[in-house]
């Protein structure tokens, strides 16, 4: 089974320099739906065990939060499992 790997950088040009690096030179993009100004980077990639061979997508994130913060519950490293951040409040 490949493994699929999503890779998210803070900046477009982050994520393309880490997709052109690791994918071997020039990896194409792809517009993420409705929004031309974000590309997708998908390439192969081999990691050290125990991945191995895998499929990377590289993406960056758009936009700011200024003013939104995680419950008091969710704000420190050993307070939660890090998976919960997905469906928490903020």
């Amino acid at each position: 089974m490949v493994h699929k790997i999503l890779c998210v950088a803070e900046k477009p040009s982050i994520a393309k320099a880490v997709a052109n690096h690791l994918g071997g030179g020039h990896v194409p993009a792809r517009n993420a739906p409705g929004l031309p100004w974000l590309k997708n980077y998908e390439f192969p990639y081999t990691f050290p065990a125990p991945w191995g061979s895998c499929t990377v997508c590289m993406t960056s994130v758009a936009g700011h939060l200024n003013s939104q913060d995680f419950d008091p519950r969710f704000r420190s490293w050993q307070s939660c499992n890090p998976g919960e951040l997905f469906d928490a409040p903020i």
